[in-house]
């Protein structure tokens, strides 16, 4: 099952045994040719459904023709725990996790604890586990590909981070604030983030 969203709306790919529990505003729709899915993809970006499920015989299949309609670009970022506190990024008006491009010759691993470090000002965050990786979709804002389809893959990490350095907010890349968060803090967040981001920190509170 894949699960990809686009801003407060998600679109599912499963077979017809891995339909999760019925939600609210959710549409069902069958996958019966390749050639349907640019149009069930145009369908769920353009309606009005939260939750759109393409039920498909052949998953990954599907998966591989959406992904051929955008131009796929992939990231990494840290869920990092400090004395059981998480390490959260405020920016664009929402609480985030840090996180960013991959640059070419990085791996994910490398990225994603690079990230951490320049977008929260702190040094030596050690990866302690891999966590789910997540999918969401946009349109480009910058000049040289302004509108163009992206679908953007997250790989996430958890890391754990000893040190006591202050917390130092990226500002040239829009954060106006790195702050540590009690699991038990977190409704701030969780009433104030992405939905893509959800499911990642819903694993600790």
């Amino acid at each position: 099952m894949y699960k990809v969203f686009f801003k407060d709306k998600v679109l599912i790919v499963a077979h017809e045994k891995e339909i999760p529990a019925k939600a609210s505003d959710r549409q069902l729709v069958e996958v019966n040719e390749p050639g349907d899915i640019i149009r069930l993809v145009n369908h769920f970006l353009k309606g009005g459904h939260k939750e759109v499920v393409l039920i498909a015989g052949d998953v990954k299949g599907t998966w591989a023709g959406i992904k051929q309609h955008f131009k796929v670009i992939k990231a990494a970022g840290g869920f990092v725990l400090n004395k059981g506190r998480i390490l959260f990024i405020y920016r664009r008006g929402k609480w985030d996790l840090p996180k960013g491009k991959i640059d070419k010759g990085e791996s994910p691993e490398e990225a994603a604890v690079r990230e951490v470090e320049e977008e929260c000002g702190i040094s030596g965050p050690q990866i302690t586990r891999k966590l789910p990786p997540t999918w969401h979709i946009y349109q480009s804002p910058y000049p040289e590909s302004k509108g163009r389809w992206i679908l953007k893959k997250t790989a996430w990490f958890e890391m754990s981070y000893n040190g006591g350095e202050r917390l130092t907010p990226q500002t040239e890349e829009d954060i106006v604030e790195a702050r540590w968060l009690n699991p038990g803090d977190l409704a701030e967040v969780l009433g104030n983030t992405y939905p893509n981001l959800e499911s990642i920190i819903r694993l600790y509170c």
